[in-house]
């Protein structure tokens, strides 16, 4: 189980009378089982621990609202995660991003940065992403990653002393196991779509539908090697994708 005390540590070592937490993006509260944010916050969310931090989440085009945080004196610190330019939409959005995030900085907010990947998966913008994400690293007082390893890549990459990362392992994810026969049952009446003997296998993968994950090759895999098996695919889909995806349909 995640120690969410690590995290309360973290916020109070860079401002001990911390009372509320900015978390940039949004948290998908309608999905509080597969959410990585919401399950990463969820102790602070249910109010399962004692800290008395309120976690508030923050879009995008909400973040003048940091900058107002430090001129109303909140005792507040931002907690963002991702920082990266995946399209053009969000190649013009990083300027908002550092343009509010500096004067953040500048009127003294206090920034904690989850790194969760060594580059950006998209590598259109790959030298300009490495610049932005030095400077989201420049300007943050404490950098979050998941792995003691990570310290040793990261590092370098973002021009940041090993001592101003902290480790804290991932949320877990909560898992219900069923009977393979409820769980058959339960599937083809949610997606009649879907037919399958008895005893048919059927595998699932999980997560974000993107092409660096190698979709089309798994599915080439099931259709010309497992051809009596069934494989299902769920997860949310990027608007950057949506080529990927219909290559794979």
């Amino acid at each position: 189980m995640m120690d969410v005390s690590l995290l309360v540590d973290e916020y109070k070592k860079i401002r001990n009378d911390v009372r509320k937490v900015y978390v940039v993006p949004q948290i998908d509260f309608s999905s509080p089982r597969t959410n990585y944010l919401y399950l990463l916050y969820k102790n602070f969310i249910e109010k399962n621990e004692g800290s008395g931090i309120e976690i508030q989440s923050l879009s995008t085009a909400a973040l003048p609202t940091l900058v107002l945080s430090r001129l109303k004196n909140e005792k507040s610190i931002l907690h963002h995660h991702w920082f990266e330019i995946g399209d053009f939409r969000t190649l013009i959005g990083m300027s908002w991003k550092i343009f509010w995030l500096s004067l953040f900085k500048l009127f003294g907010g206090k920034i904690i940065w989850t790194v969760h990947n060594r580059f950006p998966h998209y590598n259109k913008y790959r030298r300009l992403n490495i610049i932005c994400r030095r400077y989201m690293a420049k300007i943050s007082t404490r950098l979050h990653v998941h792995c003691q390893t990570a310290i040793t890549t990261m590092s370098p990459i973002l021009n940041a002393e090993p001592g101003r990362f902290f480790v804290m392992k991932l949320p877990e994810y909560p898992a219900e196991i069923f009977p393979q026969t409820v769980a058959k049952h339960s599937l083809q009446k949610r997606y009649p779509e879907i037919h399958c003997s008895g005893e048919q296998k059927i595998f699932l993968m999980l997560g974000e539908i993107a092409e660096y994950k190698g979709l089309i090759e798994v599915a080439e895999i099931f259709a010309n090697s497992l051809a009596d098996k069934i494989l299902i695919i769920v997860g949310p889909l990027k608007r950057w994708d949506r080529k990927y995806v219909a290559k794979l349909l």
